[in-house]
Order: C-alpha cells, then structure tokens, then sequence
C-alpha cells in the first residue's frame, strides 16, 4: 500500500520564512497551520515520524501570512505509521531498519524505542525552535552520526534566546531580538523539546493551544522544569560521580526539599513586603516629624513656639537627629540621609549636601551590597553632586556604574524606572558638558523618555527635564524649531504633574525665551525669562547658580532689545551670585562673563567688556569640551569688542574663526551663523573707514 499526493509547488518553510523576512508573530501562525495538519493525521492515527522543513512546503501564492493566508503543505509520509486502535504505542522494527532524520528525530526514535505522538510534538519542538533562532537545539562539532544521537538523548538544548546570543549569519528581523523570545517562548519550545515523551506536550492541539495563548498575551502551561526534575537530570549526568546512597537519599527527599523550597520563598517574600513596609512607614513617620518642625503649633515639633522655622533649620535638626534616632535601622537611616542630601543640593547647599550623600551610599553598599538598585540611586545623587562641583571625570565614572547596575535590572523587568531615568539623563549631560556626543547624548536622553513610559503621576516629575535635555541637545545640532518643540512639550508635560507644577516650570521658560530670542521675538523672550527669574527665585533663592543663569540670559535679552544699561544690570547680579555660590573658574561664569562683556560694548566700555570677554573666551576654552558653540559665541563678541577699537588683525582672526566654527556646526541659517556674518561684514566697513 501507498499513499498519492497532489503536486504541491512551494518552498521549505524555513526558506519561506527567511526569504519573505517574516515578522515573529507570522511565523507562529504559519507554525500553528502545520500543527493543525499533524494534529489531523493524529485524529485519524497517522504518525508523521519525520517532520521537518523540507516535508513542509508553503505555496508561493501569498506575500502576506496575515493578510492572504499563505498555505503550508505537510508532505511525505514514506516512514509514517499507522497507530494501533486499541494502543497508540508501537514498537519499531529492528534498529537497523530505522528510518527517520536525524537532525529531527526524537530522542525514542533514536533509541529504537516505542513512538507515540509525542515523537511528533519534539519534531515539531526541533523545527519552531529553527524558525525562531535560525538555528538547531544542539551545538555539534562533527555532525556524525554518533554525536547527534548522543546530542539527542543526553544534551540540554540551549533556551532559543541564549542561541540567538551565538553570532549567525541569518538575515536580521525581530526575531532575532532574545527578548522576544525570552520567557514564554523559550518554555514552550524547550518543552516540546524534553527528552521523556511524557514530559512534553500532551499533544500537538496542546503545543499549538500554547502558542495562541503566548499570541493572545494569555499566560501559557508551559513551566520551568521542578527542584526533583533537575536533582533527578543531575544524577543522570553525573553517574559516575554520584554514589548510589545519595541517589536513594534524594529520590525520598526531593518531594520535600521542594515543598519546603517552595514555603521558603512564599515566606521570604512575605517577610520582605512586611519589611518594605515597615521601612516606609519609619522614613515616613521621620519625614512628617521633620515637616512639622516648621510648625510653630504645639503640635508641631519646633521648638520655637513663636515663629516659623525655615526649611533650613529644619534640615539641619534632621541631620542630627537622623544619627541618633535610626542608628538601629540602617536601611532606613541611607534612604533618610539621601532624601536630606538630595534637598540640600536642590538648595544649592552642596557641601551640606556631600555628607548625607556619603552616607546613603557607603550604608547602601554596606548593607544591600554593590549591585543594589538603591545603591545605584545613591551614586547617581552623589554623581550629580560630583558634576555640579566640576569634577566631571568621577561623576561620569560613577553614573556608568550606577546605569549598569539598571540595566542588569532592567533586563529581568524589575527595574526603578524612575532612577534608571534620571541615571540616563544624567550620563548624557555629562557627556554633553565634556565630550560633545551629540548624537549619543540624544540617544541616552531618548532612552530615558522610552524608560519612563510606565511611571505616572508624581513619579514623572523628571520626564518634563528630558524633553527640555532634548530640546538643548536640538538647539546644539541647529535645529531651533525642533528645539522649540521639545521645550514645548516639555512645559506641557510640567504643567500635568500634580500639585504646584509652576515651581518646576522655570527651566523650561528659561530655555524657551532663550530660543525665542534666537527666532527674533525678543518681547516673548523677555516675559519667559523674567518668569523664570522670579521662579527661580522663589524655588532655590537669589544666591543659587541656577538663578545666576536665568539672568545672564536675561541680560543677553535685554542687549539684543538695545537696553544695554538693564543687561549690564542683570549680568553683574549673575557674577555676584556665582562668586558667592560657586568655586572660583567654575564653568558657569562662561555665560555671565559674556553677558556682561556684551553690555559693555553696547555702552561702549570697550577696555572692560575686553576683560571679561577674554575671561570668557579663556574659561570656555579650558573647561568646555572643543566643539562647544560658547567658545566661537565668546570669541566673536570679542572680535566685535576689538573691532570697535579699530584693533583689525586680531579682531579678523577672532571674527573668522566664530563664523567658521559656528557655520560647520549649526550651517548657514541659523541665527547665530547669521549673526557671526554680520559682525564680519561690519568688520570690513569699519577697516575700509
């Protein structure tokens, strides 16, 4: 007896997959048809026995899988066997008249043993773990016949998303991205793919049912192997090594290690919650004491019944207190010590701000050890710290580790969405304020957007400063109308936050009337800025070195309007602040030099502007990284100082070289390239005069 088939014209469903770069999704589909076909030929007690790609043709009269219903055809059923109809197990014939594919047979198969359906459901396991990974379960090194078959019945397949890991040459799609694969996938195949036929699917209707529900985002029946499963697969790989008494005590035992393995955890982590919870309710009955010291109340806990206490004051009896009072908690003693570190340095009280944070990150690592999340969030503060002090090269290194340490976290989906963020941004304004990276940067800023995607009410407090990074990194590259765009977004996503979203908006105005001025609305510009001032203000006090850059930009506004005496004003309140607040040649004075140096040549006070300008100009040079647009801005307003006072030669070398730099990096339109033009053509009437 024989069976005729029609002609089918087609192609391996492999070679289907790859050659029409099928998505994900797509190929599961197209799989499930297959197992719908052997699930028939089950039902009327048919076993394929060799199932494999070219046994399974797809015809050429469909594109699209989804959309036209593109047919696979099982083909080839020369070794196929009829079942019994009062027992499904049949027993082969002598080994010697085995027929099958190696590559594809079931460990039973090559053992000469019994075959049952399930023979058919790890040919299949074999040929979905091809599609998805390009690859076969086991890694061979000579492919003959005796190490298939001992790959076969004795080798653990690799999971597919860790042998998507191994460098291949198989065109590239989703597929080959191991996080779709980790997970569901990985257990679905490797299940069809056990060694034991009763350990697999029961059927192939079951493994197909566990693909629709993985496509459905249903959770699916296909589990990790039990604590007894991989003792037991121990043992059998370790024959030699194992001595019989053990193998007795753990056959009686397994059951139990794994019922108290299993109790241990549902207490460990119950414990942990109740831990959680406690450390919580600790921080936040210390911080609510802490607010209530500025209540001059008797039931607040400031000791001077008769007036207000000032944030400050009530920082500083924190402190204290923090050491004493939550010695016995060290947990709770570095999330306080951070949250009082973090609001010293938003005050712009840095040196009050570095011992708490010290001591949140030497506890941290004390205790929860290196690789903690809350560590990382510790080094990311004391990174920020770091970098506001000027000391670039330890707050980069340290944001790395802390960025690392997120992603280690965020690849098992338990990240700090939140930190992991801020940590991003973070890296990307260090790498922008002393390398440049552009591109990179906007990378790592586009990240922190993805990242935060989940957070939600006040948590997203930090997602409004990456679109403002956005917009600064856009300005940089020349696009201001992008630039403009993002900060809009960002004002937009301040203003959804709950409770006074207005404190946080200053940035934003300061950043938006700066970009404004540059697109020639200098009225608009004015009222942002002025707007930001006075938030800032209010926010972080007169002496902080936020509110010295909100007024030197201020004062550039003012100069571009013409009142030149107003810029002079508000730049010599920017050098005052800075000189108070911040170490001497700090990068800051960068701006408010130029500011001021640029209202002096309005007021033509040209031997001082020429002071500060070349201040400016020098200290650009020296701590901004070579590409930085300040170097050519600061060196143009000097070439336009030194034309004034009719001092050509130096002044043409300064004035070339802003126009150039400022040309390559930002091209022709933008209005600072249109300004450095303009200040050469100046330059050429005031020499031929």
């Amino acid at each position: 007896p024989y069976f005729v088939m029609e002609y089918v014209k087609g192609e391996p469903i492999n070679a289907y997959c790859e050659l029409h770069q099928l998505k994900l999704n797509d190929r599961l589909e197209l799989f499930r048809k297959v197992c719908a076909a052997v699930t028939y030929a089950h039902q009327n007690l048919v076993v394929h026995r060799d199932l494999k790609p070219s046994n399974i043709l797809v015809t050429p009269d469909s594109e699209s899988v989804r959309e036209r219903g593109g047919e696979p055809k099982l083909l080839d059923f020369g070794i196929a066997k009829l079942l019994s109809a009062d027992d499904e197990l049949l027993t082969q014939t002598a080994p010697g008249l085995r027929a099958m594919t190696p590559d594809y047979a079931s460990p039973e198969q090559i053992k000469g043993e019994k075959i049952t359906t399930a023979s058919d459901v790890y040919s299949l396991g074999v040929l979905l773990y091809e599609l998805l990974t390009g690859k076969r379960p086991y890694r061979l090194k000579t492919r003959t016949p005796e190490e298939i078959a001992h790959a076969i019945t004795e080798q653990e397949p690799e999971r597919p998303s860790t042998a998507i890991g191994r460098g291949d040459n198989s065109p590239q799609s989703e597929i080959r991205n191991p996080k779709s694969l980790r997970g569901d996938l990985d257990n679905i195949v490797l299940m069809a793919l056990r060694k034991e036929p009763e350990r697999r699917y029961v059927s192939v209707e079951r493994f197909s049912e566990d693909i629709r529900r993985h496509l459905d985002g249903r959770p699916v029946n296909a589990r990790n192997a039990t604590f007894s499963y991989r003792a037991q697969k121990f043992v059998q790989r370790n024959k030699v090594g194992v001595a019989a008494a053990l193998i007795v005590f753990l056959t009686i035992v397994s059951g139990i290690i794994a019922i108290l393995f299993q109790a241990e955890r549902v207490v460990a982590e119950r414990n942990r919650a109740r831990k959680e919870a406690a450390k919580a309710s600790r921080i936040n009955t210390f911080l609510q004491t802490v607010l209530a010291f500025s209540d001059p109340s008797w039931l607040g806990s400031n000791p001077n019944k008769d007036r207000e206490a000032t944030i400050s004051e009530a920082l500083e009896t924190a402190s204290r207190r923090a050491e004493t009072e939550l010695a016995d908690q060290p947990e709770v003693a570095a999330a306080v010590h951070f949250t009082l570190g973090w609001t010293y340095k938003a005050l712009g009280k840095l040196d009050k701000a570095e011992p708490h944070l010290r001591s949140a990150l030497d506890i941290r690592r004390r205790v929860l050890g290196a690789e903690d999340q809350d560590t990382a969030q510790s080094m990311v503060g004391l990174a920020e710290l770091f970098q506001l002090r000027g000391n670039s090269k330890e707050a980069e290194t340290m944001t790395r580790d802390a960025v690392a340490i997120y992603r280690q976290a965020y690849a098992t989906g338990e990240v700090d969405a939140k930190w992991f963020a801020v940590g991003l941004s973070n890296l990307s304004l260090m790498l922008y304020a002393t390398k440049g990276q552009d591109a990179v940067c906007e990378a790592l800023t586009r990240e922190a957007i993805a990242v935060s995607a989940p957070l939600t009410g006040a948590d997203r407090a930090p997602v409004p400063v990456f679109y403002g990074n956005l917009a600064t990194l856009r300005n940089e590259q020349g696009d201001v109308d992008g630039a403009i765009r993002y900060n809009r977004s960002a004002i937009e996503e301040q203003s959804r936050l709950p409770g006074d979203s207005r404190l946080g908006m200053d940035n934003f105005l300061n950043s938006l009337g700066v970009l404004l001025l540059l697109k020639g609305d200098s009225a608009e510009a004015e009222r942002h800025l002025l707007e930001a001032v006075e938030i800032a203000i209010k926010k972080v006090g007169e002496n902080h070195r936020t509110t010295a850059l909100y007024l030197a930009n201020l004062s550039t506004c003012h100069s571009v309007s013409g009142d030149y005496q107003r810029a002079r004003e508000e730049a010599n309140r920017a050098v005052e602040i800075q000189q108070r607040s911040l170490p001497e040649e700090h990068a800051d004075f960068v701006r408010s030099w130029l500011s001021l140096g640029n209202a002096l040549n309005g007021l033509g006070e040209l031997t001082l502007g020429e002071n500060y300008l070349r201040r400016s100009l020098g200290l650009a040079r020296e701590k901004l990284p070579p590409n930085s647009r300040y170097i050519p801005l600061a060196a143009g307003s000097l070439g336009e100082n030194l034309t004034l006072q009719k001092r050509f030669p130096e002044a043409e070398e300064l004035l070339q070289f802003s126009h150039r730099e400022l040309k390559s990096r930002l091209g022709d339109g933008h209005p600072q390239s249109v300004k450095a033009a303009q200040r050469l053509r100046e330059f050429e009437r005031a020499r031929a005069e």
